[in-house]
């Protein structure tokens, strides 16, 4: 029985899987695909279908779904609320010319996810307080005026670049290694707990003090265009 299947192709518009109920790998990127019934596919747990043109997608009957990658498509919606297995989650854009269109993104059933990339979307909140096995986390280019990583201890990458951002907490993200918080509206940011930061990117926002002493492993900084009257390095 096929369990793998992977197809590209500039002019599939439609592909028939309601027999392959052992499938388990699924990777289409056809550009024409406007919808994919994968109801029967109960054993799949990977499922690659960016770069598509689907304008809904229900995984809810993929209960043992652990990589979702629904990238660049034109999805004003997605529910992953019985998908409790899913690891990796992509829904983001590449592109900013069309694509999806989140509004809304309800992962709090989602504990086992580690990589969220929902980028380059019009979400307006983004709740990961139930996602503590998160490592890595892009919500950049979204609409967030705020985002709570507190709970989320086991973070080693956040990007929330590009949002309108005034207050972001990550004391308590020790584990942090990269930050990019560029081009929001943040007026003061708090490393002094970030010891193993070593990436940091916060460019176009209103600090006007910045200190990094306490962050030695630090190995590339951009903090261009703030209201800096104080930097403070160590190296």
């Amino acid at each position: 029985a096929l369990k793998e299947l992977n197809c590209w192709g500039y002019h599939l518009n439609n592909v028939e899987l309601s027999n392959n109920t052992a499938l388990t790998r699924l990777s289409i990127s056809a550009f024409n695909l406007t919808s994919l019934d994968i109801s029967t596919n109960l054993a799949l747990q990977k499922l690659d279908i960016g770069n598509n043109n689907l304008t809904s997608l229900d995984v809810s009957h993929n209960l043992a779904l652990q990589i979702l990658d629904c990238s660049d498509n034109q999805l004003t919606s997605l529910d992953v609320s019985n998908n409790i297995y899913l690891t990796s989650l992509s829904c983001n854009n590449y592109y900013y010319a069309s694509g999806n269109m989140l509004t809304s993104l309800d992962l709090s059933n989602n504990i086992a996810l580690q990589y969220v990339d929902c980028s380059r979307n019009p979400l307006n909140n983004l709740d990961v307080d139930m996602n503590t096995n998160l490592v890595d986390l892009n919500c950049s280019n979204n609409q967030l005026t705020s985002l709570d990583v507190s709970n989320n201890l086991t973070l080693q990458y956040l990007d929330c670049s590009g949002n309108a951002i005034n207050n972001l907490d990550v004391i308590l993200n020790t584990s942090l290694m990269n930050l990019s918080c560029s081009n929001n509206q943040l007026n003061s940011l708090d490393l002094t707990q970030n010891i193993a930061l070593t990436n940091l990117e916060c460019s176009f926002n209103n600090l006007n003090d910045l200190n990094l002493t306490a962050n030695t492993d630090l190995e590339s900084l951009s903090c261009a265009s703030n209201e800096l009257n104080n930097l403070e390095l160590t190296n």
